[in-house]
C-alpha cells in the first residue's frame, strides 16, 4: 500500500501525517512531486491551507494525469471559497475532509478507499470513450482491449481477430481509430500492452506459462516481443516487476496521447 502526501505547510503535514495508519507513506514538497508520486500510488492526498482556484486545478490536473487512477483525498480549512472549488472535483476520485473534522472522518475515509483501485488500462479506456466519444465500433475495439466489459474475457491476441469480431476489416478499423482514439499509435500497440498485463496477471495467479499462452491465444514468443517491445523487459522479468511496467505503461501513455 502507497500513500502519497503533499501538505504546503510543515504545520499541516505534521498534523495529517499520524492519521495516514501507514508506515510506509511517502511525503512529497512540491506540487509536481506530488504528481509524478501519484503514478504509484495508491492513495493521494493533498494537505492545503487555502484552497484557491489555481490550487483545485493542479489537484484535479494531477489526479487526471495518473492512470493508476488513486483515490485522492484534499483535506482544507473549511471556507466559501473551498466549498465553490470542490465542486469542480470528481467525487468518484476526489474526496474533502475538513480541517475542522481531520482527526475524526481522515481515518474513516482512508479506510474505506484503500480498497479496490482501477487498472491503469481499464482508466485509459474509459477516459477515451468518456472524453471522446468514439463512433460505436471503435467503442467496442476499445472495450475488448482495455477489459472493460467485466466479464473476464482476455484480449483478442491480434488486431485481426479484434476486427472479426467486430464485424469489420483491419482496415477501417485502424482508420476509424486513427480519427477516434486520442493516440498517436494504432491498436496493434495497446492491444500489445493489454496481452502482457494479461499474462502477468494470470502468473500472479499461479498459472504455468504453458496455460498463460493458452488462455491468451498468444504464444510465448509473442508475450516475450510484447514483453520486450512495450516494457523493455523480459516476459519473467515484467511478472515479477507487475508495478514497474504499470509505470512504464503511464510513460508509455504520456508519450502517445495527443493533447497532454
Amino acid at each position: 500500500m502507497v500513500t502519497v502526501l503533499y501538505a504546503d505547510s510543515v504545520e499541516m503535514g505534521d498534523r495529517v501525517s499520524p492519521l495516514l495508519g501507514c508506515s510506509g507513506f511517502e511525503r512529497t514538497d512540491t506540487p509536481a512531486r506530488f504528481k509524478e508520486a501519484l503514478r504509484k500510488a495508491n492513495v493521494g492526498i493533498a494537505a492545503i491551507t487555502e484552497l484557491s482556484e489555481e490550487v483545485a486545478v493542479w489537484i484535479r490536473d494531477a489526479c487526471n494525469d495518473s492512470l493508476r487512477d488513486p483515490p485522492c483525498v484534499v483535506v482544507a480549512p473549511l471556507a466559501i471559497e473551498s466549498v465553490q472549488q470542490c465542486r469542480s472535483f470528481d467525487a468518484s476520485r476526489l474526496r474533502v475532509v475538513w480541517l475542522e473534522e481531520l482527526e475524526d472522518r481522515l481515518p474513516r475515509v482512508l479506510r474505506e478507499l484503500r480498497g479496490a483501485h482501477p487498472h491503469p488500462l481499464v482508466c485509459l479506456g474509459e477516459r477515451i470513450i468518456a472524453e471522446h466519444q468514439p463512433r460505436a465500433v471503435v467503442t467496442q475495439a476499445l472495450t475488448q482491449i482495455c477489459s472493460l466489459g467485466g466479464d473476464g474475457e482476455p484480449p483478442p491476441p491480434s488486431v485481426t481477430e479484434l476486427a472479426r469480431s467486430l464485424y469489420i476489416t483491419p482496415s477501417p478499423l485502424r482508420r476509424y481509430w486513427a480519427a477516434d482514439v486520442p493516440l498517436r499509435c494504432g491498436p496493434k500497440q495497446l492491444l500489445k500492452w493489454a496481452l502482457l498485463f494479461r499474462a502477468i496477471e494470470q502468473r500472479s495467479r499461479g498459472v504455468s506459462w504453458r496455460g498463460i499462452a493458452a488462455n491468451t491465444g498468444s504464444s510465448l514468443r509473442t508475450l516475450q516481443r510484447h514483453a520486450s517491445d512495450m516494457a523493455g523487459c523480459g516476459l519473467a522479468a515484467a511478472a515479477r516487476s507487475p508495478d514497474a511496467v504499470r509505470v512504464r505503461f503511464e510513460a508509455w501513455v504520456g508519450d502517445v496521447e495527443r493533447g497532454r
